[in-house]
């Protein structure tokens, strides 16, 4: 047997009778030669093919290279030049706040040194101010005497007056009451506030809960789409790939066939001529 196009042929095909078999003749070695050349030429064709990307690769290899080799040679003067001017306006920045701190500083002094001169007091001085200021004090210690003593004498008149005393205790409970009713208010408006604002969270979270619910819908839709359209895609490849092997399979059936049928004809007429001349010999 040897190797054609499609597969490998057996040479030796058998005969109708037990005993018939013919042997297929081999190919001329000029067809093999032949082969075995185009063989190495296509070798060849793809050695210096691989070699050719191998030295477009290093071609672009070395282009990259001095490319960022340029670049980080850029970059680094780039940022020597701003890392010396960022350090030249810090110690000219640095320069003109410490002037501004000695003028500041020398203002502050010239300001003080003129009110310390123009606080200068003679003794004369210190005791009137210091005989102002124990009169000032003994006012004050009068007016709280005369303060505490009304507010004594007050408490005092409400205490004996039992009309005052009803009157106030009216008053004091009308007061009471008057908060009472407004912290009952207040309280009403803070569950007010509170009804709503679980009502604005309650909405909020259903709005929340059904974006979720649609996202999900749709990344499902989407996940099932794809799946799909997967599904469909290897189906038609595993249809495109059986009808091409169904048509290969075929091929080589014809082309055997074509090969065989003159092989088996020229046997049945060999056949038919040996009976023949067998049948001659007997009747002769």
């Amino acid at each position: 047997m040897y190797s054609q196009r499609f597969g490998i042929l057996q040479r030796e095909i058998k005969g109708p009778t037990p005993k018939a078999v013919i042997v297929r003749a081999k190919p001329p070695k000029s067809h093999r030669v032949e082969q075995h050349l185009e063989r190495i030429r296509r070798n060849y064709q793809k050695h210096q093919a691989v070699l050719d990307s191998i030295k477009s690769i290093e071609r672009d290899r070395s282009k990259v290279d001095w490319y960022q080799q340029n670049d980080r040679k850029f970059v680094k003067s780039l940022v020597k030049a701003r890392v010396k001017d960022a350090t030249q306006g810090f110690i000219i920045n640095t320069e003109e706040r410490r002037n501004k701190l000695r003028e500041l500083l020398a203002s502050e002094e010239n300001k003080y040194f003129t009110e310390m001169q123009l606080k200068e007091e003679t003794i004369e001085e210190r005791k009137d101010k210091m005989k102002e200021k124990i009169k000032l004090l003994k006012e004050k210690k009068e007016k709280e005497r005369q303060d505490f003593v009304a507010e004594k004498l007050d408490q005092q008149f409400r205490e004996r007056c039992e009309e005052l005393r009803v009157q106030l205790s009216c008053i004091h409970q009308e007061k009471v009451c008057e908060e009472r009713k407004a912290q009952i208010e207040f309280n009403k408006e803070l569950k007010r506030q509170k009804v709503v604002e679980e009502q604005m969270f309650s909405k909020l979270w259903e709005e929340d809960r059904l974006a979720k619910e649609k996202r999900d819908s749709e990344e499902a839709r989407r996940q099932k789409e794809l799946v799909e359209n997967t599904r469909l895609g290897l189906n038609a490849q595993i249809t495109a790939m059986q009808a091409q092997r169904l048509a290969v399979q075929q091929l080589k059936e014809e082309e055997a066939r074509l090969v065989v049928g003159p092989l088996k004809c020229s046997s049945w007429e060999g056949q038919l001529s040996g009976c023949r001349t067998h049948f001659t010999v007997l009747f002769a």
